[in-house]
C-alpha cells in the first residue's frame, strides 16, 4: 500500500506491528513502526434455573470469554425489571443463587473485559419458576389429663395454598396412633 492513509481489514484478532517506509528520489529513506492490538470481544453464557418453592434458591450458572479467558469481567444481567452488576468476575465461570419470591427471567445484557472490550449480549437467559409454598398451621398447643377409657384428642390444624400431601408425624414415646 503506497498511501500513508491506507485502511485495514482486520480477519483475526491478535497484535500486529505495521511499518512504514519511505524513500525519495535520491533512495534515502526511513520507517516508522507502529503495534496495533486488535482484542477479541468478550462473550457471556448463562445457565440453570429450574422450578423451586418460594423460599428456596437456585444456582444460575455463568462462563466468559476473551481471548485471555481470565478476566476480569464486569456483567450487567437483568432479574426481572431491576438491573444488576457483577463486577471483577475472575476466571471462566462463576455461579450465583438466587431467590426470587415471583417466577423471575435472568438475562445477561452486556459483559466489559480487562482488555478494554465491551459488548451487548443477545439470547442468554435463565428463568426460575417459583411455586408458592403451602402456609401450615399445627394448631395451638395443649396439656391434657390421660385416662386410660378417654384416649382420643382431636388435632386442630389448617393448611392455606395449593398441597398435595398431609401428614402428622410424632417424637415421644411409643404410645401413640393416628385413629385416621
Amino acid at each position: 500500500v503506497n498511501d500513508p492513509t491506507a485502511s485495514l481489514f482486520v480477519i483475526v484478532y491478535g497484535t500486529y506491528d505495521l511499518t512504514w517506509t519511505e524513500e525519495n528520489t535520491t533512495l534515502c529513506s526511513d520507517d516508522s513502526t507502529i503495534t496495533l492490538s486488535f482484542n477479541e470481544m468478550p462473550s457471556a453464557t448463562i445457565s440453570g434455573g429450574e422450578t423451586i418453592c418460594n423460599g428456596d434458591s437456585v444456582a444460575l450458572d455463568l462462563s466468559f470469554t476473551d481471548e485471555t479467558g481470565i478476566g476480569p469481567f464486569s456483567l450487567v444481567y437483568s432479574e426481572g425489571l431491576s438491573f444488576s452488576t457483577l463486577a471483577g468476575l475472575s476466571g471462566n465461570d462463576t455461579t450465583i443463587f438466587v431467590s426470587p419470591s415471583i417466577s423471575t427471567v435472568y438475562q445477561l445484557i452486556s459483559i466489559a473485559a480487562q482488555n478494554g472490550c465491551s459488548t451487548l449480549i443477545s439470547g442468554q437467559s435463565a428463568e426460575v419458576f417459583v411455586n408458592p409454598t403451602p402456609v401450615v398451621n399445627a394448631g395451638p398447643n395443649d396439656t391434657s389429663c390421660w385416662d386410660v377409657d378417654i384416649n382420643i384428642y382431636t388435632l386442630e390444624g389448617s393448611v392455606t395454598g395449593e398441597t398435595t400431601t398431609i401428614q402428622w408425624t410424632y417424637n415421644g414415646p411409643d404410645g401413640l396412633v393416628f385413629a385416621d
